[in-house]
């Protein structure tokens, strides 16, 4: 409905166009032409900018949307980082044997081990669970800082040695009862931790020391290497294949993928863009032909065909320029007021390639549709002299 209402606008400021006051013979004439069909002029305009906007906003919105998922996956570890054994620690962990191969292979050594704490804190009556997730134990305030890439705050590392859980998202109370499948419990501090990777505040409800943690139930460890240079990482990724384990136990970051215009969508756009040349050379060759009753007063007078075809070219820019200017603007300025109504509002992500296609396109028509239609002019002059 927006794409609708916005190429009407389009079609209304090209009658203003045909209206305007002009000052030379060019627009003077050009104008004089398109005012006895001033309504036509506007229904075409506002036609042909529908006709362009409607495929750019579906262009727009298909690489807005997603470029929004892409945004919202956030990586399993940080860019610096290797995880071993993360999807097979309720299984038992990696074997030993496969740990060591993994390290001779790509050159890492001394991880942090950490371990996930099979205990909520849900209540299980149906009511939100204190936190979001299950904590993972650590053994110490350096190999938390390893994790985090940062050094720990006095009072961060204060509440870590007296067994708080350090919490990695917003909770509403001070402490907690976490719980197991097995009956065991155990009540807790929270302490709110600053500056969380984003890809630990989506996977751990937060941190708390092994010790303070050794009698409820938890997965066996899986390795953390810190530091990681691309290159090793490149040599962790490929590791599940040389060695011959599953790939899902060696984890890297996969950062989100920036959206490309797919092949497809500009092959359309240049076959639009054929379509347009045709639909704009149609075009001026029916403005050129109502030239052409007065054309032999007009030779007569001194105008030559150079003239002619600027008339026919001005009534070109706004019967055909106008509207794809307009229906591109329309297209893109629809699906951005539609993403900017969301709860978490969203730049819209324009498809430059399919975008760039139909303005050249336009400047093509133009020139191209201009010059066929008009050809006929010169061949009056001839005959004329």
């Amino acid at each position: 409905m927006l794409c609708i209402a916005l190429a009407l606008a389009v079609g209304l400021l090209a009658r203003a166009a045909v209206i305007l006051p002009t000052g030379g013979p060019v627009p003077t004439l050009a104008l004089r032409r398109l005012r006895h069909t001033a309504t036509t002029t506007m229904v075409t305009a506002a036609t042909l900018a529908l006709v362009v906007a409607v495929p750019v906003a579906l262009a727009t919105t298909t690489a807005t949307e997603a470029q929004v998922i892409n945004s919202t996956i956030v990586s399993a570890v940080p860019a610096d980082q290797v995880d071993l054994g993360y999807s097979i620690a309720p299984r038992g962990g990696v074997p030993a044997t496969v740990r060591q191969q993994f390290e001779q292979h790509t050159g890492l050594s001394d991880p942090v081990e950490l371990r996930t704490v099979l205990a909520s804190s849900d209540p299980g009556d149906g009511t939100e669970p204190a936190m979001d997730g299950l904590p993972t134990a650590v053994a110490s305030p350096a190999a938390l800082e390893r994790v985090l890439g940062r050094a720990l705050t006095a009072d961060e590392q204060q509440g870590f040695t007296a067994g708080k859980i350090l919490t990695t998202k917003p909770v509403t109370v001070d402490r907690v009862e976490l719980s197991s499948r097995q009956g065991t419990s155990a009540s807790y501090t929270l302490e709110s931790l600053s500056q969380v990777p984003p890809e630990y505040r989506d996977t751990t409800a937060g941190f708390v020391a092994s010790q303070a943690v050794a009698k409820l139930p938890m997965e066996a460890r899986y390795y953390v290497y810190t530091g990681v240079t691309p290159q090793q990482i490149e040599l962790a990724r490929a590791a599940p294949l040389e060695l011959g384990f599953d790939p899902s136990w060696v984890r890297t970051q996969e950062p989100p993928v920036m959206f490309e215009t797919p092949p497809a969508w500009v092959i359309t756009s240049w076959v639009m863009v054929v379509l347009v040349v045709l639909i704009a050379a149609l075009l001026a060759r029916a403005q050129a032909r109502a030239l052409h009753p007065y054309l032999g007063g007009l030779y007569a007078v001194g105008v030559k065909p150079s003239m002619l075809r600027r008339v026919v070219l001005t009534q070109m820019v706004i019967l055909l320029g106008l509207p794809v200017a307009g229906g591109i603007l329309a297209g893109v300025a629809a699906t951005a007021a539609v993403w900017a109504l969301f709860p978490q509002p969203s730049v819209a992500t324009v498809p430059w390639a399919v975008v760039g296609a139909a303005t050249v396109g336009a400047v093509m028509a133009l020139v191209i549709g201009t010059v066929a239609g008009t050809a006929r002019l010169s061949v009056r002059a001839r005959f004329t002299d």
